[in-house]
């Protein structure tokens, strides 16, 4: 069975990339442009109480921090992972993810195996 990824990234080339290679590795993936819509996609899915899970949520979104996506997504389903992405690592945004419950970091530019790597240790909410 598909493991189900939201993948939250404003990038339309990494986000059809990631989907490509998450679906190449076993993976479906719900791609979202920004934040408000994922969080539609969430409650959707919550709605029709269909499995997810993972979350790839980049920390630079063009309408909501990525940051405070991550508090309202681990506030409302703490036990989904929560893979936080960026191109503008440093180790105050990592701290900071780390605080907010992030379940993982990953830096950009990122292969999808390292990607899938991760996702491969961390147990799905589902």
């Amino acid at each position: 069975m598909e493991k189900k990824v939201l993948l939250i990234d404003d990038e339309a080339s990494l986000r059809r990339s990631l989907s490509l290679g998450l679906m190449q590795k076993g993976y479906e993936t719900e791609p979202c442009e920004n934040g408000m819509n994922a969080l539609k996609t969430l409650e959707m899915f919550k709605l029709k109480q269909l499995p997810l899970d993972y979350v790839v949520l980049d920390v630079k979104l063009p309408d909501i921090d990525g940051l405070k996506l991550l508090k309202v997504i681990k506030f409302n389903y703490p036990e989904l992972p929560v893979v936080m992405i960026t191109a503008y690592g440093s180790e105050a945004v990592r701290e900071d993810a780390r605080l907010e419950k992030a379940d993982a970091f990953l830096e950009k530019p990122f292969s999808v195996d390292e990607l899938t790597s991760l996702l491969e240790t961390l147990p799905p909410a589902s």
